[in-house]
């Protein structure tokens, strides 16, 4: 859905300015209209370029002229094909017959040409010219069957999976597609390698992704199953064949999987109630709402699938199953709960999954979300082999089925959110039980004994008001006492315990805290984290040698005091806290502190920052100074920000050139993040606008090259005005040389920033610094210093629920780091001194 008052803004930005747009795969003209609307929005001299596959888009976008982007000819796809096939920029002599024939064949579509490289890369002459055979018996030289070469030589493991991905789990995370087709029987780990490795996939962003024609030619491969007859493919993902064979009953053996996306059907669904019954060979049958439904509350789901009799059965072999908003008040008895895997019920009007004992031997994740009716929880005792167990948001569930004791692989169990519960059944037996998270069951009133095996224990919340036993947890790592208001004495703690989350809310906690300070011990937390504790008090005084981690957060402390006898916290986070105004006093091992959104801080007194004066001989180490919508602070902070920020880049850089001079590689990184409009001084190169090109020196190795420091000013007003949720700063650098073909490109992220800030966030800089793209340059160079140019490009991402948001940055700063002079006289001194002196005669 577009917004016209974002329109609105976008024209009266940009119309008296001079711009250059690209808009690209647009596959509607309401895009165009929506990004681009007319001349009038942008000022004398602007370009908008428009790709799209369909041409009609750009007629009803009324555009000023069309331009059909031609292939690949000539030499062009002879370069780019050798470089996938023979990982150089031209073929070897002895090749360059059968090179110029996949030429022909690919008809300068480039991604043919990348496929076909990489399938034919390290293969001998006679694997070539069986694959060119096949090629030349094609009567026709479609697309589709020229990728389908480097797919027909996939083993049948790989086969399945890459056309799952191809129909159920394009851009899906790579955790997620593992774990559920790893339920249904698929090696996946060398799957996905191997379709890496023949480029039928790409693992970008943690998501596993495809080109829209390969995953267009694995749908074609199911369709030709048989094309007139939905219900006798092996897949089905289009939602007008899904809603077909389910009304209809005309479900087979043939189908293996099902995937629909009810928030793309129009209308209403009526199942039949044997629509199951003849999809023996159905293992994944997925039935889901897609992204844009992920926070919208139980009430607004539309209700897109109905039976008029209650479903006679599932799949017989079924193994993963999701149903998002299931109509029925339980799950079919007849349920073939043997193969069963993973379940996952949400948004349902269930209220209970089945009746009677099943059989879940093989089931190991149980996850019912969301799900405000369910009255009773099922029988365990048939799940021995469950690992993991959710029932979060069902807030009429009354109690935990005594049958838990029996589920002895039990690792996690999730009740938040049942505020029904009053109390726990022991779970002292479970001994593989990690995780016990009660976060919002605001009724728990008693909690018997629990694991010894307990790593994490959340009680945010909860009406408890006595911990049991935690000083006999030993394995006890992380404890969550946010919100629990009736807690009338503070537990006492093993020495297990790192982690320690505790809110002001409750005073008879806070004064059990203030009494016993003295003989509090904390010694082991390694992470505290305190809300709305409005005076720090003696907290701070017990004894916290080994704290790594502090987060205050919406408390309104005016002076946090001095924390630099807290000799191992690395880092300091405070947020919220509108009035704190004096920070001072930091201890030497700081290596992050991250003041967001405390709007009345003014002062920043220690001048050293700490970690200036802090060996930095480990490896990957990370600086991370922010003070984001901090805009009161004074003078003297806003100039000793960017000189720390100078300081700390030149220590690191010069530690990572004596590393790498041993042939250690680092990936250390600074980063400053403070409110402002202008790049420091010492930034000597700068651009106005979001990119910057700068000519690179010859021979950097040998001028003791030290890296990059980018800077950037991010104007966030645009984004107060569209109302955004989380944002991205990123650069793409682009390194020319004379040969194209040698051009390299890195993308660094630069900052990320997870909530949103008040509306007086206004401008900040960010400078930046990482050995990663210091090294990823020398590396590159291997002896010759051929990069003569360098363009630094500055995003800004922009997430929220209808779109993607691109902004550019006002202005931008790159500095090139040397040895400075000071440190080449001190080492010719100290190379003097070693030298032996002749005899004068």
């Amino acid at each position: 859905m577009f917004c016209s008052s974002s329109s609105t803004f976008l024209s009266n930005m940009l119309k008296h300015k001079k711009v250059l747009i690209v808009l690209d795969d647009v596959d509607k003209f309401e895009q165009i209209e929506f990004l681009a609307g007319n001349h009038e929005w942008f000022g004398n001299g602007s370009r908008v370029l428009i790709t799209s596959r369909d041409e009609r888009v750009l007629q009803n976008g009324n555009v000023d002229s069309t331009y059909e982007v031609q292939q690949l000819v000539g030499h062009e796809a002879l370069q780019l094909f050798s470089l996938f096939a023979f990982k150089q920029s031209s073929p070897p002599e002895d090749y360059l017959e059968l090179s110029n024939r996949v030429k022909s064949f690919a008809k300068g579509l480039p991604l043919t040409l990348k496929v076909l490289g990489l399938f034919l890369h390290g293969k001998c002459k006679k694997r070539w010219q069986s694959a060119l055979n096949d090629l030349q018996n094609t009567p026709y030289m479609e697309v589709l069957e020229v990728l389908k070469i480097s797919y027909n030589g996939l083993d049948h493991n790989a086969k399945e999976v890459f056309l799952h991905i191809a129909c159920f789990f394009r851009g899906e995370p790579k955790t997620d597609v593992e774990r559920i087709l790893g339920s249904c029987g698929f090696s996946t780990d060398n799957a996905l390698c191997t379709l890496v490795e023949r480029a039928l996939i790409v693992i970008s962003n943690f998501k596993v992704d495809m080109h829209d024609s390969l995953q267009e030619m694995g749908r074609e491969i199911v369709r030709q199953e048989l094309v007139e007859e939905p219900g006798e493919r092996s897949r089905l993902w289009n939602p007008k064949d899904i809603c077909r064979v389910l009304e209809n009953n005309m479900g087979t053996k043939a189908i293996k999987g099902i995937s629909l996306d009810m928030s793309k059907i129009n209308n209403s669904v009526c199942v039949d109630p044997t629509a199951f019954s003849n999809m023996d060979q159905v293992k994944l049958l997925r039935l889901y709402f897609g992204h844009r439904w992920y926070n919208t509350s139980y009430s607004e789901f539309p209700k897109k699938v109905y039976f008029r009799q209650d479903l006679e059965s599932l799949p017989k072999k079924l193994r993963y199953v999701r149903w998002d908003c299931y109509p029925l008040k339980a799950l079919p008895s007849n349920i073939y709960s043997e193969n069963l895997v993973e379940l996952d019920i949400c948004f349902s009007k269930i209220k209970r999954l089945w009746t009677g004992q099943q059989n879940l031997s093989s089931l190991i994740v149980l996850r019912v979300q969301e799900c405000k009716r369910l009255k009773k929880m099922p029988d365990f005792s048939g799940a021995l082999n469950l690992q993991i167990i959710e029932f979060t948001g069902c807030e009429m569930l009354p109690e935990v089925s005594p049958s838990i004791k029996y589920v002895k692989n039990l690792k996690e169990l999730d009740l938040s959110g049942c505020q029904e519960i009053e109390s726990l059944p022991t779970t002292k037996g479970l001994r593989s039980l990690t995780k016990l998270t009660l976060l919002g069951c605001i009724a728990l009133k008693n909690l018997s004994k629990v694991s010894k095996s307990i790593e994490e224990l959340d009680l945010e919340g909860a009406s408890i008001e006595k911990v049991p036993y935690c000083s006999k947890l030993r394995s006890l790592k992380k404890l969550d006492l946010l919100g629990c208001s009736k807690l009338k004495k503070f537990p006492k703690l093993s020495m297990s315990v790192e982690e320690l989350c505790l809110s002001h809310d409750h005073e008879h906690l806070y004064r059990s805290l203030e009494q016993s300070h003295k003989n509090l011990d904390l010694s082991g937390l390694k992470i505290l984290r305190l809300l709305h504790w409005n005076e720090l008090g003696n907290i701070l005084k017990t004894n916290l040698g080994r704290l790594r981690e502090l987060e205050l957060s919406q408390s309104s402390f005016t002076d946090i005091g001095s924390i630099k006898d807290l000799s191992c916290l690395e880092s300091l986070i405070i947020i919220g806290c509108t009035s704190l105004q004096l920070l001072r006093e930091f201890p030497p091992r700081l290596k992050r502190l991250e003041a967001r959104n405390c709007t009345g801080l003014q002062e920043v007194t220690d001048s050293k920052f700490a970690l200036v004066e802090t060996p930095v001989r480990l490896l990957d180490f990370k600086v991370d100074f922010s003070f984001f919508n901090c805009h009161k602070l004074n003078e003297d902070a806003r100039r000793s920000v960017p000189s720390h920020a100078q300081q700390m880049i030149r220590i690191f850089s010069q530690e990572a050139l004596k590393q790498l001079t041993r042939g250690v590689g680092r990936r250390d990184e600074v980063r400053f993040v403070y409110p402002g409009n202008e790049i420091p001084n010492w930034i000597n190169c700068r651009s106005t606008g979001s990119s910057i090109t700068l000519e690179l020196p010859c021979n950097l190795c040998d001028r003791k090259f030290l890296g990059f420091v980018l800077c950037a000013i991010i104007d966030d007003e645009a984004v107060q005005l569209l109302g955004w949720t989380d944002f991205l700063v990123y650069c793409e650098c682009l390194f020319e040389s004379n040969d194209a073909s040698r051009n390299k490109t890195l993308d660094e992220n630069l900052w990320m920033l997870k909530t949103s800030p008040s509306k007086s966030a206004g401008a900040h800089v960010l400078v930046w610094y990482s050995t990663r793209l210091h090294q990823a340059i020398v590396s590159s160079l291997g002896g010759e210093d051929y990069y003569k140019k360098a363009t630094f490009q500055f995003h800004q991402y922009f997430e929220n629920e209808t779109s993607d948001e691109l902004r550019g940055v006002t202005e931008c700063g790159v500095r090139l780091l040397y040895i400075d002079e000071e440190t080449r006289k001190r080492k010719r001194r100290r190379n003097q001194k070693k030298r032996p002196r002749n005899d004068m005669r």
